[in-house]
C-alpha cells in the first residue's frame, strides 16, 4: 500500500493526496432519480442512472447532505470506486 496517490489523465494530475484523505473527502451516494436536480447534480463527480435510481460520487458531502439530507444513502468508497467514477466522468 502507498501513502500518497495521484490520478493522472492525459498527462494532467486531476486528483492527488494522501490515500486516506482522498477516500475521506469522497462519498458514494445512492438515491431516487427525483433527487437529481440541476442544483444537486453540481455536487457529483459523475452519476450512474438506472431504472431504480442513481449511484454517484461526491467530493462535497457536507454541501450535498444539506440539500438531500437522509433522503439519500451515503457510503465510504474504496479507492477503486473513486478512480472508476473519475474515469467515467
Amino acid at each position: 500500500m502507498c501513502d500518497s496517490i495521484a490520478f493522472i489523465d492525459d498527462g494532467k494530475i486531476f486528483l492527488k493526496g494522501y490515500r486516506e484523505d482522498v477516500i475521506e473527502s469522497h462519498k458514494i451516494v445512492k438515491g431516487r432519480l427525483d433527487l437529481l436536480t440541476e442544483e444537486t447534480e453540481k455536487y457529483f463527480v459523475s452519476i450512474n442512472k438506472n431504472d431504480f435510481g442513481f449511484e454517484a460520487l461526491t467530493n462535497d458531502y457536507n454541501g450535498l447532505f444539506e440539500l438531500l439530507g437522509e433522503e439519500a444513502i451515503y457510503s465510504r468508497p474504496k479507492i477503486e470506486d473513486i478512480l472508476k467514477f473519475y474515469i467515467r466522468g
